[in-house]
């Protein structure tokens, strides 16, 4: 706790002064009658030298641990190195005037290693496209089926009856802006594909997202999307007719653009049974 306080107290004068100061502690202590000279000082631990490791077989080159640190424990470990070279310097000059040995003074602190760090990864016009077009809000799809079982007296489609089918809602979404990692994205999204599970084990792909039913074809096929079922689903109960519409997105970054397909799912119920003719 000392050391940390220590540190953060030099970094302040260091910036305020520009000139690290000294602590009463820190000062060298000299006898006139003998060769001794030394420096109390709180120091941080001095890493082992080279020549002082003893060899494990293993590569030179391996990481930096320095790497990891913050800009501002960086610039407390210089200003400390900084301090510790003037009370070298300041026992040196003591030692001089004494006509005393320098090599009482010890070492010269060793400068730090520079400090690298790991350049910040740029995000690319693709990968803030892929992110804007994942948390794009794209609407349900809604399966349309006709005609609907509420316009007969049965309540139910007709085992061989015609029926169309379509995409009932949006089909297209755009143009969207949004600001992933800093770049700015443009988004376009329309319905390029439609197919429907009709849960009887059979799929329809419709030519683009179907037609509309209407009074006016009654009993005919429709031209782009269709189905008749040769089955019933009652008494049992009901098909799980489920509508799976692609997305196309269209992202734009920086004049570069690409493509993202995303499927979007969405089911009904429709019951299914035989009508009998009755001859009298």
């Amino acid at each position: 706790m000392r050391r940390r306080i220590t540190e953060v107290a030099l970094l302040g004068a260091l910036l305020l002064t520009g000139v690290p100061p000294l602590q009463a502690d820190a000062e060298p202590q000299c006898s006139r009658y003998s060769n001794d000279c030394s420096v109390d000082a709180d120091k941080p631990p001095t890493p082992p030298r080279d020549s002082d490791k003893k060899p494990t077989g293993k590569p030179k080159h391996q990481s930096n641990p320095d790497r990891h640190l913050t800009p501002l424990e960086a610039a407390i470990r210089l200003v400390t190195w900084q301090h510790e070279q003037l009370l070298h310097q300041r026992c040196l000059s003591e030692a001089q005037l004494d006509m005393r040995s320098v090599a009482s003074c010890g070492a010269a602190p060793r400068q730090p290693a520079p400090i690298t760090t790991e350049p910040v990864p740029q995000m690319t016009p693709g990968q803030a496209g892929a992110i804007a077009a994942a948390r794009l809000q794209l609407p349900m799809t809604a399966p349309g089926i006709g005609p609907s079982p509420n316009l007969n007296e049965w309540k139910m489609a007709a085992v061989g009856y015609p029926l169309w089918l379509w995409l009932d809602g949006t089909t297209h979404v755009g143009s969207v802006r949004d600001s992933v990692g800093g770049l700015s994205v443009s988004l376009d999204a329309r319905v390029t594909d439609l197919s429907f599970q009709m849960g009887d084990r059979h799929v329809v792909h419709c030519i683009g997202t179907g037609r509309r039913w209407s009074g006016s074809v009654a009993n005919k096929k429709s031209p782009v999307c269709g189905y008749a079922y040769q089955k019933p689903s009652l008494p049992k109960g009901s098909y799980t007719v489920t509508a799976v519409a692609t997305w196309s997105v269209r992202w734009t970054v920086n004049g570069q653009s690409g493509v993202i397909t995303m499927p979007i799912a969405g089911s009904t119920q429709l019951p299914v049974g035989e009508l009998q003719v009755l001859v009298r």
